[in-house]
């Protein structure tokens, strides 16, 4: 499963924080979406899942992009994303790096 974080207006927000009722389920609904293209995925050498970022600015949401730890991951998770890429938004980006485990 990957981890979610929600963007609004440029600042990361929890999800709980989102106070307009529609904009809320509108992030829960392309966090359902993206959550059964990717399914389970987990790199099997670092052990760690893709962070993905969704984005709005008040008016809808996007897939903003994702990090994920490793150039493997990276390619996996682009590749079931493919199923939501009308989803992602004009400056959507996929950044690699090597997360410590925790």
């Amino acid at each position: 499963m990957a981890n979610f974080v929600y963007k609004l207006n440029g600042k990361v927000t929890k999800p709980g924080d989102v106070t307009d009722v529609n904009l809320r389920k509108s992030f829960d609904q392309l966090k359902a979406k993206i959550s059964n293209a990717l399914g389970p995925l987990q790199c099997s050498e670092h052990e760690l899942e893709p962070i993905i970022f969704l984005e709005s600015d008040g008016s809808g949401t996007r897939l903003g992009g994702f990090t994920s730890c490793c150039e493997a991951s990276a390619t996996e998770a682009k590749k079931r994303l493919e199923k939501v890429t009308e989803l992602a938004g004009a400056e959507f980006t996929v950044r690699t790096m090597v997360r410590p485990k925790g």
